[in-house]
């Protein structure tokens, strides 16, 4: 059997993809492909438009099935195609898309998953939200992403008992270095032209827009920044020559004073305490000790809730300097997000506790460490399709702070997490640019994240035996819900009877 596999996102484009919208959905084909390599011949699509149903005809014509496994959402899933197609997608609310907007039918995903057949997801939840709008016996399976058995080489190093050090390349921020009172009144917007050398927003710009500028958040296409007509150093200059022609004009002075050189002219985020090379690149050495606690994100997904991550833990922790919580940021550009959060750090109440924003690519060697590194993985967001970090972490025998919401509900439960407590709150498909009301997310109990931060602190320093026996039961439920045997046993039958049904 041929089996064709497409994601938005891929190797050639990741870099600059990274953190846009549906750029996770990359990461999850990568995951499959081993074990679709054991289904069949699995060959990756770059124009599904032209080359899919040029090789299902082949395929056909030569007595081969063929089917084309379209990691994306519904609505960015082709429809028209003569192959079989079958959408693999990953979904956090408590119903899926059923509406049209824009005139584009394909924005209901009921008439979407209809029209294909049949669907993989990676959750429980997201099949119980797809039953709402389809029958009951329509095909659709929960395949989670198999990424138990990458994290192999992490389970063979024996358990951090001492300090780590991370090696690597990017911009790394640490309040235990750090004077965060520079950033009291920092504006994101201004701290990310000024790095990335785009347009300076106008006070209006600002107005109208909440989002980053120049930035993408998942799902949510920035709006274009609009360009500045004259910069700040034009306007000295010219300040300078209308001056230098009235004395001319009226004073009878033959002569204009000489154009100031470059560096007669200080840049304009001077005025603004801005200091672009805080975030040039440089290659660091991460020291981490005592109880760390990780989260790996996007910091423009609005489903993340970094702010209770934050303010949680520096609560909890404030005159404990043991504590640290380390943010790997998944991001093409930071700076933004990264300047709100050293903000929001800088107007909290004083603490002792370390903070780590970090963003840059880590190799697989650089990334183990960080996870080797790490005594609890954390998650707060709103909902989760399925959460790879959260997965892989604990795959790897490191126990989480979680909720156990959404596509989490499917893993996370006491044996093996500190459970936060959550309630539905109503909310908009993030896509819908109506954003009406039509679905569920599910708000975080800050107290219960404290709480949760001051339980597992305390298991790890004073009863080891608790936490090593969590790890142990990490490792062994991630098996069963996200190792490679595990989702193949789940995709055989459902891909071959898939095939056999367009014989």
């Amino acid at each position: 059997m041929k089996i064709l596999v497409y994601s938005e996102t891929s190797a050639k484009n990741l870099k600059s993809r990274l953190g846009t919208s549906e750029y996770s959905y990359f990461f999850v084909l990568k995951e499959f492909l081993p074990v679709l390599e054991t289904l069949g011949d699995v060959q990756v699509i770059e124009h599904p438009e032209s080359e899919v149903d040029k090789i299902y005809l082949e395929c056909r014509n030569n007595g081969e099935r063929c089917l084309f496994l379209s990691f994306s959402p519904p609505h960015r899933t082709l429809t028209s195609l003569l192959c079989p197609t079958i959408p693999v997608f990953a979904w956090e609310f408590d119903s899926i898309p059923h509406e049209t907007w824009l005139g584009r039918a394909e924005e209901d995903w009921s008439w979407v998953i209809r029209v294909l057949g049949r669907a993989i997801t990676h959750s429980d939840s997201t099949i119980a939200a797809a039953r709402h709008v389809v029958e009951p016996c329509y095909p659709i399976i929960n395949a989670p992403a198999p990424v138990w058995d990458g994290m192999a080489a992490v389970r063979e190093l024996q358990p951090n008992t001492m300090s780590t050090t991370l090696a690597g390349r990017g911009t790394l921020f640490d309040t235990a270095k750090l004077d965060l009172s520079r950033f009291l009144e920092a504006d994101a917007e201004l701290w990310h032209a000024a790095v990335h050398g785009t347009a300076i927003p106008s006070s209006s710009e600002k107005d109208d827009e909440s989002p980053s500028p120049a930035l993408e958040a998942e799902g949510q296409p920035a709006k274009p920044t609009a360009p500045r007509m004259f910069s700040k150093a034009w306007w000295q200059i010219s300040k300078r020559y209308a001056g230098a022609w009235y004395i001319h004009a009226y004073q009878g002075q033959p002569t204009l004073p000489p154009e100031p050189g470059p560096d007669q002219i200080s840049p304009w985020w001077t005025e603004h305490a801005i200091e672009p090379e805080l975030f040039a690149p440089k290659a660091f050495n991460l020291e981490l000790g005592g109880v760390v606690f990780t989260s790996v994100f996007n910091p423009y997904d609005g489903r993340k809730n970094w702010e209770d991550l934050l303010s949680a833990f520096c609560n909890a922790f404030a005159d404990n300097e043991q504590a640290s919580l380390v943010f790997k940021l998944t991001h093409k550009a930071c700076t933004s997000a990264i300047v709100q959060m050293l903000k929001y750090l800088a107007r909290l109440p004083q603490f002792r506790c370390r903070v780590v924003l970090l963003h840059g690519y880590l190799e697989d060697d650089q990334y183990r460490t960080l996870v080797h590194a790490t005594s609890f993985v954390v998650n707060a967001s709103y909902g989760e399709g399925q959460c790879l970090p959260l997965m892989e972490y604990l795959s790897a025998g490191k126990p989480a702070i979680a909720p156990d919401h959404s596509g989490m509900s499917d893993y996370i439960d006491e044996s093996i997490a500190f459970i936060v407590e959550s309630w539905p709150e109503a909310t908009g498909w993030p896509h819908d640019p109506r954003f009406a009301t039509r679905t569920c997310r599910r708000q975080i109990s800050w107290a219960s994240l404290r709480a949760a931060y001051l339980q597992a602190f305390s298991i790890k320093q004073n009863q080891p035996q608790i936490y090593a026996r969590m790890a142990t039961q990490a490792i062994e439920h991630m098996r069963l819900h996200c190792s490679r045997e595990m989702v193949r046993q789940r995709l055989e039958p459902f891909l071959q009877e898939a095939a056999a049904s367009c014989d």
